[in-house]
């Protein structure tokens, strides 16, 4: 019975094949050092392609950014309570398509913690002056992060949102370099309802 002894590494200052195949020396690792100047070139420029439009992720701080270039107002429906998803911009004579699943929102401009920006949606009250606890508490907290870092929590018992202002300090809001009309357009590319031929609005009358 034959046995097959294990490989050894050459010997006699010889190297494996693996290794010659790369030799890097001191003045060479010294060529491959990037130029400061060109960082920028070499890693590129980040490019926005998505913004959010809704309460930020739990458990995660945010600021809203103060001025009247920073919010405006807009008719939303919400797909996600008909079974669909996200927030929908629609136009007036569509709107009145289907008036009971409409509604006006104040689309305020805000940053998480971590730099990312999004539109909190805060409704505003109905034609007849109603709204609610969850209503009324969110436009409290946005209005407290103006000045402070928040988080919100949902209170079932309450019938209202829990605002949590952060226990440290945790700096500057990093805003977006995009204008308020720009980002609009990032967060409703392809959620913008100006057709009754809408899958969503052909649903809503019944069509489909």
């Amino acid at each position: 019975m034959t046995t097959t002894q294990p490989k050894t590494p050459p010997s006699n200052g010889q190297t494996s094949d693996l290794l010659n195949t790369t030799s890097l020396t001191a003045a060479s690792i010294l060529d491959l050092r990037l130029d400061p100047s060109q960082l920028a070139l070499t890693q590129g420029m980040p490019v926005l392609v998505d913004v959010q439009v809704g309460k930020p992720p739990r458990g995660q701080y945010w600021r809203l950014r103060v001025g009247d270039d920073f919010r405006a107002s807009y008719n939303l429906l919400d797909a996600g309570k008909i079974g669909g998803e996200g927030m929908h911009l629609i136009t007036p004579q569509i709107a009145a398509l289907v008036p009971d699943q409409v509604r006006a929102y104040e689309l305020r401009l805000g940053a998480t913690q971590f730099g990312t920006p999004f539109f909190l949606p805060v409704p505003l009250p109905s034609p007849e002056g109603r709204s609610n606890r969850w209503h009324m508490s969110l436009a409290a907290g946005a209005t407290l992060a103006e000045e402070n870092w928040i988080r919100i929590a949902a209170d079932l018992r309450a019938g209202a949102y829990t605002v949590i202002k952060a226990g440290g300090n945790l700096g500057d809001p990093r805003w977006p370099s995009e204008t308020f009309d720009e980002l609009l357009t990032v967060a409703f590319r392809g959620s913008v309802i100006d057709s009754k031929e809408h899958p969503l609005i052909r649903q809503l009358l019944g069509e489909i």
